[in-house]
This record gives structure tokens, C-alpha cells and sequence, in this order.
């Protein structure tokens, strides 16, 4: 008899557990190409070969519905760049497939939603998925059939066009999404017309703009005037692309690894880092979105539609009240005033500070820094900043930045929550809770008249008089 040692008797465990998962690995991925024998079936997905898209079936957020979508493979949360069914979102677990005639469908049980509609395809067609984010339907003489960067949604990557091609006789224009979590098409259009960015809402014309802030190169034919731009990012190292939201803001959007966020190189109401000037904040959705924040006053004026255009830092906010800083004769301390939902102007200095106390502390004590946050990559403080954006109310991707005032400049109530930690503020939880309280006083109160008013007339009707406090028995006679 021979004696097994244990790591002999474990190695076939060992290759059964990798067996099992390179097969759910390949279960789950089906390499970066659809065939008519290898559709992707909810919920697998397919990769581009140099893992940067991915594309299947996604359900939007509060929303049971399928869409078939392109995102960003490693950014979380996931990014949708390219919406295929925006107008019929599938009721239930669906598949995508390429049908005899080479046409690429979804279906959905007994329905189906043509992606494609072309002729020239056959059995031995085949979608590609490529690095750069296209979707490429394409005939076994390599013949591109279709591609979803002739039919994009509401991001541009860079490669896809917009404008018009009188030659291939193809329009590419943006529609944005209907909602954040709402991918059907939305009231936005953003078109190129005459070399200028054209955004419309509906027939009307919403914004107008230069499409050389947005890294789109001209591609002129036949006139002096480009037909249509390319988007062109210089810097290839990053991921970008163009963004029409659903609020009808056109976004450059680049995406930072360290930060695990999307900052806005430049937007069409706010502009480049500094488009609105030092110490002031640009709000996306009101039509001057340009402002001091509180405590602070424009040396120059109201800013102007030019100076937006220019791209002019020339407005610059300056403090209404001197900051006390290190001046021990005054009783009052400077302190914070926090602004919500925004996002962080780009110079910020990092700190290694573990707690947003410490952080607070740390920027209240330097009279160089004039505002802190603390997130997920710690202390961040800020000596001039420029290009605070704030963020729609339905945006939830924003954050807390404090800006340091004078004490004079904070409002008495609000000093608890100025300073960086919570003061007392009613919140939505709060509000319910009072409402359900007084639910549930008001009709004890109800209850207890009813019962006096059926005692007064249970007396009543007894000959007697509801009891009373005869309070002249008490007051003593006058001499």
C-alpha cells in the first residue's frame, strides 16, 4: 500500500476549482466577437481585445427594463457610452444575435428589436467589438456593413464625427438621455452647422458654441466651412470623450484613476478650469452660470457672455471680510462654509490626514489655504481655486468642499455646519418623522374633544351641568 501525502491528494481538487473557473470565465465573456453560433445571452458579455469597453445588457438604475449598452470596462460606476434599443428597452432577460441575413437583432422571448437594418450580410457575418469603443458588423470580404460610431447616442469618443457628409450622405448629431438613470432619447440635440456647435431644445436653439474647446477638428470637403468635425483627444494616455447630459450640457470629460472620478476639462456653460475666475462658483443649470461664492464680491462686474466665450479668467471674486488668521486679538475664529454637491477645482494639494477633523484643523491653522475637502484619497486643501462646479440637484456625483470665511461672514445658525461637521439641518428623514407625529396627534386630539362634547351632553340630558371650577368661592370678600 502506498501512502498518498495530502498535497498530492489536493492537487486534483486544485485543477478541478481552476477548471471550473476558466469555465465560468468563459461563460460569463465571450471573447470581443458576435457570431451567428455565438450570441451573447444575458447576462454574458463581450470585452474588446485590450479590455477597454465592454458590451451586454445593462438595467438602469430603479429600472427592471434591459437596454444593450457599450461602457467603460474598469470605470466604476459604469459609464454607458453607446445605447443600441434607447426607444424599446426590453421587458425581460434578452439575447443579442446575428439572424441569416447578417443583421444584428435583440430578442426578448416572442419579440425582437432590429439593431441593423442592411442588406450585402449573410450567415458568415460577424460584430466586432474594438478598443476604441466601435461596434463593427462586418461581411467575410472584411467589408464594413455597419458600425455604432455611425449611430451614436449621447457620447462622442474620439474618432467618432459629427456634422454632415454630403458624400456618404450620413448626419451624425448627439440626442441626450431622457433622465440620469433614463437612457431613452431626451429633449437635447447637439449638431454641427456651419463650423459652430449647435445644441437645440426641440426646434429651439439652446446653446451655441466653438467646437475647437471641445477638441473636434474640422474636416472640410467641398466649401469654406467644415461639413463635419472629428473628435480628435490629444492626449491618448487618458479616457475622454464628449457628453451631452440630460440637462443639455455639452461636457469634455476626462476620467482619473487616482481620483476614481470624471472631471470636466471644459462644459459649454462653465468653460476651462478658470473660465469663471478665482473664488467663484459656476452653477450648470442657471443661465448666468457664473457667480462669487458666499463671502466673496466680483472686482470687476457681472461676468459676460464674451468673457465666456474668450475663456478670460478676467473676473476674479475677492473676500468681502479679511480673514482673522492668526490675529489673537480678535474673540471670533474664522470658520467653514461648506458648499454641496460639486465638483473639486483641479489644484488641490493632498494631505495625509485620516479624518476630516484633522484636515479641517490643519487648513483652519494655515493662512494660505483658503478651503478643504476630505474623500476617499484624504486631506485635499486649496490655496486660490478656480472652476468649482456645482452640480444639477439630480446629480449625485458631486461633493462637499468648505470654503474658509470670515467669522463675521457666517451665519450664527449655520456655524455648526460650517465648520465641517453636521449641524442641526431637517433633512427629508426628519420631515417624514414630524409629519407621521403629527399623524398620530391629531386624532388623539379629535378623540378627546368627542369625548368632552358627548360628557356635556350625557349631563345634559341627566338635568345636570357639566361639572365647573367655581373659582368665586375662592376670592375673598373686599371690606
Amino acid at each position: 500500500m502506498h501512502l498518498i501525502s495530502m498535497e498530492q491528494s489536493l492537487l486534483p481538487i486544485f485543477f478541478l476549482a481552476l477548471l471550473s473557473l476558466s469555465i465560468f470565465l468563459k461563460s460569463s465573456t465571450a471573447g470581443d466577437t458576435i457570431t451567428t453560433s455565438r450570441p451573447v445571452k444575458h447576462p454574458e458579455t463581450i470585452v474588446s481585445a485590450g479590455g477597454i469597453f465592454e458590451l451586454g445588457f445593462f438595467s438602469p438604475k430603479n429600472n427592471s427594463n434591459y437596454h444593450l449598452g457599450i461602457w467603460y470596462k474598469e470605470v466604476s460606476p459604469r459609464r454607458v457610452v453607446w445605447v443600441a434599443n434607447r426607444d424599446y428597452a426590453m421587458l425581460n432577460s434578452s439575447s443579442l444575435s446575428i439572424i441569416s441575413d447578417g443583421n444584428i437583432v435583440i430578442l426578448d422571448g416572442r419579440l425582437s428589436y432590429s439593431v441593423t437594418n442592411i442588406s450585402g450580410g449573410n450567415n458568415d457575418s460577424t460584430a466586432r467589438l474594438l478598443d476604441t469603443g466601435n461596434l463593427i458588423l462586418g461581411g467575410n470580404n472584411l467589408e464594413v456593413l455597419w458600425q455604432s460610431f455611425d449611430d451614436p447616442t449621447d457620447t462622442l469618443l474620439p474618432g467618432m464625427k459629427l456634422g454632415h457628409d454630403p458624400e456618404s450622405e450620413k448626419t451624425w448629431s448627439l440626442l441626450s438621455w431622457r433622465g440620469v438613470d433614463d437612457p431613452a432619447p431626451g429633449d437635447f440635440r447637439l449638431e454641427l452647422n456651419a463650423g459652430q456647435l449647435i445644441i437645440k431644445q426641440d426646434s429651439k436653439i439652446y446653446w451655441e458654441g466653438s467646437r475647437q474647446h471641445f477638441s473636434l477638428q474640422n474636416v472640410s470637403l467641398r466649401r469654406e466651412w467644415p461639413e463635419y468635425a472629428v473628435f480628435s483627444e490629444i492626449n491618448t494616455s487618458r479616457i475622454s470623450h464628449i457628453l451631452l447630459d440630460e440637462s443639455g450640457q455639452l461636457k469634455l470629460q476626462s476620467w482619473t484613476p487616482g481620483a476614481q472620478r470624471w472631471f470636466s476639462d471644459y462644459s459649454s456653460k462653465c468653460g476651462y478650469d478658470g473660465g469663471c475666475g478665482a473664488f467663484s462658483i459656476c452653477n450648470e443649470s442657471a443661465d448666468k452660470p457664473c457667480s462669487c461664492l458666499p463671502g466673496f464680491e466680483s472686482e470687476q462686474g457681472s461676468w459676460t457672455q464674451e468673457s465666456m466665450e474668450g475663456m478670460l479668467a478676467a473676473k476674479r471674486c475677492k473676500r468681502k471680510t479679511k480673514l482673522q488668521c492668526r490675529d489673537n486679538s480678535l474673540s471670533e475664529k474664522d470658520g467653514f462654509k461648506k458648499i454641496s454637491n460639486v465638483e473639486f477645482p483641479s489644484n488641490a494639494k493632498t494631505l495625509d490626514f485620516r479624518s476630516a477633523e484633522e484636515c479641517r484643523s490643519a487648513s483652519l491653522g494655515n493662512c494660505s489655504w483658503n478651503a478643504y475637502a476630505f474623500d476617499e484619497r484624504g486631506c485635499l486643501v486649496w490655496d486660490d481655486f478656480y472652476n468649482l462646479t456645482k452640480h444639477l440637484d439630480d446629480n449625485n456625483n458631486g461633493r462637499n468642499f468648505y470654503v474658509k470665511l470670515a467669522a463675521s461672514e457666517l451665519i450664527a445658525k449655520d456655524k455648526n455646519s460650517s465648520n465641517g461637521s453636521p449641524g442641526p439641518k431637517i433633512n427629508k428623514e426628519t420631515k417624514r418623522k414630524l409629519w407621521i407625529t403629527f399623524a398620530l396627534i391629531i386624532p388623539l386630539i379629535m378623540v378627546f374633544l368627542l369625548v368632552i362634547l358627548y360628557l356635556r351632553c350625557k349631563f345634559k340630558k341627566k338635568g345636570k351641568t357639566f361639572p365647573k371650577h367655581d373659582s368665586s368661592s375662592e376670592m375673598p370678600e373686599l371690606p
